[in-house]
């Protein structure tokens, strides 16, 4: 073989390696060509042009942060399928550029979401003998519909800017009726006595949730950084009592306002030029400002009482995207959102003075929220844009 051809290949070698990971050396993967090209002895083997994707150098496995993308970025951008070898996607002219080198998203999910009962069981009415009638563990929630919206954008080689709204409103139990034969008492602290009857209960919550991250690459599936979140819980239970000559009725509302700073950490699990899953986690300490406000129709009362405290609350889910385009695709999955150290409108009843009496002395006591812990799950579907 010439010089002249000799030196033709070995340009063409290096010309195909350096746009496509970004480096040259010994390091450097060889590219994919057809085979046909008549090749000597004398040529070393790193400029020696294949027919098949090559197999992965160790350095290449480990990935140096900044292997198939000039910009360092992997984890967004899907340069990496271990199943394929790691520069099989960035080498598949057939994947859209948004799919396997993103630069931004939009998405917005349907979310299909239950609360679950707390784990402390506190009692809100027991009969004369102080059986418990109705208690917290009472009210079971349904799955209820909700969403969320967000977007990420990449700013800089190595860093995203992640932005999300969430929102569940309107979740309610079923109303729960329950009776007393003889007289009860509300478990205030004394209890107020009730008078016997056919009485009824529900319970409502509603979440909203605003979080804004700033995300970092951390290794080559792994993405690790810290936001600011804000999250409003609000809840309410009413009771309605019919005695014989009369009727009554008691609305116990908390609301939570949480302002703080949580950890965010993102983990690639599988990336094909067509599927990928995530799973993902955020966990905070936040401040609390909890309120508490107590209606009594027949007598008429109102109580507000106001405390501050702090709370954890921590996510996780996992998520998966199916391309169903050049840049769209349909996000699916399932999350989970914790939290401990709130007031919820049940675990307020028996930390509630009073004079003993049919209500009428209700008054003020501190908010109850060391033993009060809540948790939303369920799936979410949505669709998303990238860029």
């Amino acid at each position: 073989m010439s010089a002249t051809k000799l030196y033709l290949i070995a340009a063409l070698t290096v010309v195909c390696i350096s746009p496509a990971f970004g480096q040259s050396g010994s390091n450097a993967l060889p590219p994919v060509v057809s085979g046909g090209i008549d090749t000597a002895p004398t040529i070393n083997q790193q400029s020696t042009v294949v027919a098949q994707v090559p197999q992965t150098t160790p350095s290449v496995v480990q990935g140096s942060g900044n292997a198939g993308n000039d910009s360092g970025s992997d984890f967004f951008s899907g340069g990496y399928d271990d199943s394929r070898g790691a520069g099989a996607i960035l080498a598949d002219t057939s994947i859209p550029p948004c799919w396997k080198n993103e630069r931004g998203r939009v998405y917005g999910n349907f979310l299909y979401m239950t609360r679950q009962r707390q784990s402390s069981n506190f009692n809100i009415v027991v009969d004369g003998a102080n059986t418990p009638v109705l208690t917290n563990y009472n009210f079971n929630f349904d799955y209820e519909p909700g969403f969320e919206v967000g977007f990420r954008q990449k700013m800089r080689a190595m860093f995203e800017l992640d932005v999300r709204y969430m929102q569940l409103d309107s979740m309610n139990s079923p109303i729960v009726p329950f009776s007393l034969i003889a007289r009860g008492a509300l478990v205030t602290n004394p209890q107020s006595e009730v008078n016997a009857g056919d009485h009824t209960a529900r319970y409502g919550s509603n979440l909203y949730s605003g979080e804004i991250n700033f995300l970092r690459q951390y290794s080559t599936n792994t993405k690790i950084g810290v936001g600011f979140r804000m999250i409003q819980l609000t809840e309410l239970l009413e009771m309605d009592f019919n005695f014989a000559t009369s009727t009554s009725s008691i609305d116990m509302l908390t609301r939570n306002y949480l302002y703080g700073a949580q950890f965010v950490s993102e983990t690639l699990l599988l990336h094909t030029n067509r599927l990928r899953f995530d799973f993902f986690s955020k966990n905070g300490i936040y401040g609390n400002t909890a309120s508490r406000n107590m209606t009594v129709v027949n007598p008429n009362i109102f109580r507000r009482l106001e405390d501050r405290e702090a709370t954890f609350v921590g996510e996780s889910g996992i998520r998966c995207s199916l391309r169903i385009s050049n840049c769209w695709s349909v996000n699916g999955g399932y999350q989970a959102v914790y939290m401990s150290g709130v007031a919820l409108a049940t675990d307020q009843i028996q930390n509630t003075t009073s004079a003993g009496t049919y209500f009428p002395g209700i008054g003020y006591a501190p908010l109850e929220t060391d033993m009060s812990d809540t948790f939303y799950h369920g799936a979410f579907l949505g669709i998303e844009f990238r860029r």
